[in-house]
């Protein structure tokens, strides 16, 4: 029986934490567990120690703990100090073994610690220690337990390709198996599972959102600290692409970064980066820019956009009466997300009840999506929308981000940086934003340092891995490129950019093989990738398969018509097989559309050769010449062998 004393001890820490006032939760507790040394009154002392950022103390004081609620504490606690084994065996009870073979003989030692939660706990910790098959079975065991733990669904259908189902009828069964939509009964499991999630909720302590961990104590770049340099004006300094024989077009350089892709191909040449301006602050100024006035600023509160116009969606609507059938049809749409089916998902998206698909979270996935399919303009639109709905919220403009990257809108991404660091500094979000936005500015080295920012916020972050690997690769610092792509990969298995980024440190070191091994793996993980079709292909022209390089550039055509670094290939490859014809054909299409392109007159000009009419060469010949002077000792070879046999040597070089 509690004293008069001990109850109001009791009362004041719940106020105090309630008002996380958790300072002084601690301090009363702490005269509280002097009165009365419980199980229930370590998990309350524990609560408030893990609030101030003493989880070791927590850890101590829970250690001997038989109680439910306690192991599921002290489990908790073990994975965010990282003692991955004891947080299993907290869960699993003390008289369980960690060498059992299944869930049921896991049973019949002690249930897990807080049922759904703790099941999904043990998928973390299995993940974290790379088991992939007991951590896939943990989270579907925490579904089944608890269908609202969408957390669970996102790991499960997240971590691995292997269990996924596709086609349409498979998915909507997948989806039924843990989502029962409206008229399918939730079985007596689940119903049963749902009533005791409510009843479980009266603890000794009330209900509190966790605190992580406080970074304060990591660095934090500022003004006062640093030497970034505050991106400012670069007509003069930005990087020039070399267009003449064996380099692309310096448009479709830009699609490199596709989702997170590097900047740096082998259609690039390197010019010295130099820092322009000085930093004075966390702010990134605004620099100066010769672009079109309709290239300012974002004024959110003037935007044109029209919702009506932009998000026009299908009248018809799933049914969402019921919390199932919500879950249902978002994780329908996540699922498709996660098999890069990105059109599916979108449509998927956009099915939902107006009121579900005008919110931030679901607008981010499908600007994720447009991002995917590298429909840079609709993935702008979508999130500018978001802006307008959401203009609080950081979490998911890191696509944005990049999306601003790829369309070259430096002015756009500087001012999405100091909106990110006004909100929030201790997101790995903020960081990737501010990094993106550094690395359009040529200034790699300053990137490399604000990705390194964002992974010690979050070391799981694959984006901020495989980026900053994207910035080592553009300083030629291939060795450690390698290594952040492959923690990348380790931390996210699907992380197909890593992959790609692999691929293409062994192209730069003309290790083809093995960079066609690495564009194979992204392949599996994303069939659909117009971009990683034209990459295998060209590592299968320096393979000298030519023909099986030119089915993967028609593929990759039939993804995405409109891919100018595709286009190109499939002309050196229909060259390189004797196939004039079509490769002028092709040729003649490209330059309508990217009139201004030195390689593409030179390429064109060698074929009007191979052809016999060497008037229409030299036309080209000229028309180089006057786009881009620099060139002038190349083009002037060229005309000067006009009347020499035909070689395209140079063209096997891509």
């Amino acid at each position: 029986m509690k004293t008069v004393l001990q109850q109001q001890l009791k009362d004041a820490v719940h106020n105090s934490l309630k008002n996380e006032l958790y300072d002084n939760a601690a301090f009363l507790c702490e005269r509280l567990f002097a009165e009365i040394d419980n199980e229930e009154v370590r998990l309350l002392l524990a609560e408030c120690y893990d609030k101030i950022n003493k989880p070791t103390k927590a850890y101590e004081i829970l250690l001997k703990c038989q109680e439910e609620a306690n192991r599921y504490k002290l489990a908790k606690l073990c994975f965010k100090l990282n003692k991955l084994s004891d947080a299993e065996k907290a869960l699993l009870g003390i008289q369980s073994t960690l060498n059992s073979s299944s869930l049921d003989e896991r049973r019949q030692h002690k249930s897990v610690a807080n049922g759904a939660a703790g099941y999904y706990l043990l998928g973390l910790i299995n993940a974290k220690n790379e088991k992939e098959a007991k951590a896939l079975q943990y989270y579907q065991e925490a579904l089944k337990l608890d269908p609202t733990l969408w957390c669970a669904f996102e790991k499960l259908v997240s971590y691995s390709n292997s269990n996924l189902p596709t086609g349409k009828n498979n998915i909507t069964e997948y989806i039924s198996k843990f989502f029962p939509r409206g008229d399918d009964e939730p079985s007596v499991e689940i119903k049963e599972n749902m009533k005791n999630s409510g009843e479980n909720k009266d603890q000794i302590y009330s209900p509190i959102q966790e605190k992580e961990d406080d970074p304060q104590d990591i660095y934090t770049p500022t003004g006062n600290n640093s030497n970034y340099i505050t991106p400012t004006a670069v007509g003069k300094n930005a990087r020039r692409y070399n267009t003449i024989l064996n380099n692309a077009p310096h448009q479709i350089a830009h699609e490199s970064r596709l989702s997170g892709v590097s900047p740096g191909s082998i259609y690039q040449d390197k010019n010295d980066k130099k820092y322009i301006g000085s930093s004075t602050g966390e702010q990134v100024k605004p620099f100066k820019t010769t672009t079109s006035p309709n290239r300012g600023n974002i004024s959110l509160s003037k935007s044109s956009l029209s919702s009506k116009h932009h998000f026009s969606r299908d009248a018809s609507k799933n049914d969402c009466g019921d919390l199932m059938s919500l879950l249902s049809y978002i994780g329908e749409a996540y699922l498709r997300q996660m098999l890069y089916d990105c059109p599916g998902a979108i449509e998927a998206y956009k099915a939902l009840p107006d009121n579900q698909y005008e919110t931030g979270w679901v607008l981010a996935q499908v600007g994720c999506c447009y991002l995917d399919m590298q429909n840079f303009k609709s993935c702008e639109r979508t999130f500018l929308h978001l802006r307008k709905i959401e203009p609080y919220t950081v979490e998911g403009l890191e696509h944005y981000s990049i999306c601003l990257w790829q369309l070259k809108k430096k002015v756009e991404l500087c001012s999405l940086s100091n909106f990110a660091l006004k909100k929030n500094t201790l997101t790995p979000e903020t960081w990737i934003i501010v990094g993106n936005c550094y690395s359009l500015q040529n200034e790699h080295e300053a990137a490399i340092k604000f990705f390194k920012r964002a992974i010690q916020l979050d070391n799981s972050c694959g984006m901020a891995f495989t980026l900053l690997g994207h910035e080592h690769f553009e300083v030629e610092n291939y060795d450690e490129a390698e290594k952040q792509y492959r923690r990348g990969i380790s931390v996210d298995k699907r992380n197909f950019k890593a992959f790609w980024g692999v691929g293409n440190i062994f192209m730069k070191q003309e290790n083809y093989k093995n960079a066609l091994t690495q564009f194979s793996m992204a392949e599996s993980i994303y069939k659909k990738s117009s971009f990683i079709q034209s990459y295998i292909g060209m590592t299968l022209m320096k393979l000298n398969q030519t023909e099986y390089a030119l089915e993967r550039f028609e593929k990759a055509q039939r993804l995405n018509p409109n891919s100018p670094m595709n286009a190109f290939m499939m002309i050196q490859a229909l060259t390189n097989l004797n196939r004039n014809e079509d490769a002028l054909a092709m040729a003649n299409a490209l330059i309508n559309t990217h009139p201004k392109e030195t390689s593409l007159y030179i390429h064109r000009g060698k074929l009007w050769k191979k052809l016999g009419k060497k008037e229409e060469a030299l036309n080209d010949y000229n028309k180089a010449l006057d786009l881009n002077p620099k060139d002038s000792n190349t083009v002037k070879n060229l005309i000067d062998k006009l009347n020499t046999s035909n070689d395209f040597n140079e063209d096997a070089e891509i």
